[in-house]
């Protein structure tokens, strides 16, 4: 492998100039960490890489009315940490903390995690029920919003087009939002996922129960599996034993029915159903704790 050029912008004027320059070698990198593994395997190809990592405007979490703004270079240990994500995005604050090593957590960010497009990503499920787009910029300077399952096309393939780079991830704020993260992995330390479950909902303290429930299960295939049915079995229901039960027996048939005739398909199937029990009872949990910690406000 030999690298051609490298060039590091350290604002959005310098980073627009490298934009013009993009061509089909052009490579983008921040963190570098699913990067420098394609580098490796590919020893034969020529690249040009543009590091976004200099560009400080790129590296922010904010609040903005309404909306979450995340800017593309956002590491994981930040929005692990960050308290407006926990707030707002606790499945996503869940999910970071839960990728890869310390290590891999400071330099990995989650515009790199969505445009590598792998069906192990930890930010795509999370980010899919909390309903985030991203906005992206072309090499003209112009900006679009995009769907994130629309940037994807298949297993470690996107949709972005040559010169066009995430500017920033976004969502809405809802004040009554709920949500968990659970995953398994395939090693103990440096965890990468072959299997999760998001949740968020809506939850009323009137009303005891979850509303407007989205479920999103990860890693069988290059985008989160929408678990439709499965969420509206818990969807205005109370979460009794019997109902946790269906709901997790659900997931199992739908993951089951996504990836038929695949070797891990008994696995996953099985799997899934403690997931499903694990996922709903951290969120009964936490919604306890949101209940204890209002109570002594009043």
């Amino acid at each position: 492998m030999s690298v051609l050029s490298f060039l590091t912008p350290s604002n959005m004027e310098e980073l627009q100039q490298c934009l013009r320059m993009a061509d089909e070698r052009t490579k983008f990198i921040s963190g570098g960490t699913d990067l420098i593994i394609k580098l490796r395997k590919n020893i034969n190809e020529d690249w040009k890489l543009i590091d976004l990592s200099g560009v400080a405007e790129l590296d922010y979490i904010k609040e903005d009315g309404k909306i979450i703004r995340i800017g593309a270079c956002t590491t994981f240990a930040e929005l692990a940490s960050n308290p407006i994500i926990k707030k707002y995005g606790r499945c996503l604050s869940m999910a970071a903390a839960e990728v890869g090593s310390v290590q891999i957590r400071n330099r990995a960010t989650i515009a790199g995690n969505i445009a590598n497009a792998s069906p192990a990503a930890d930010s795509l499920a999370p980010l899919s029920v909390l309903g985030a787009k991203a906005l992206l910029m072309d090499r003209q300077g112009n900006k679009t919003v995009c769907e994130i399952d629309n940037l994807i096309s298949g297993v470690g393939k996107n949709n972005l087009d040559v010169g066009q780079i995430i500017l920033e991830i976004f969502f809405p704020v809802n004040e009554n939002l709920v949500s968990s993260f659970v995953k398994l992995g395939s090693r103990k330390k440096v965890s990468i996922s072959r299997l999760s479950i998001t949740i968020a909902a809506e939850y009323n303290n009137q009303e005891q129960h979850l509303n407007n429930v989205r479920v999103a299960i990860g890693a069988v295939g290059p985008i989160p599996l929408k678990a439709v049915k499965s969420a509206s079995l818990i969807d205005e229901k109370d979460i009794s034993s019997e109902v946790m039960e269906s709901f997790s027996e659900s997931l199992a048939e739908e993951v089951e029915e996504a990836i038929k005739g695949r070797s891990s398909m008994p696995y996953k199937r099985k799997a899934v159903i403690g997931l499903g029990k694990d996922l709903l009872n951290d969120l009964l949990t936490y919604i306890s704790a949101l209940e204890r910690e209002e109570s002594y406000d009043r």
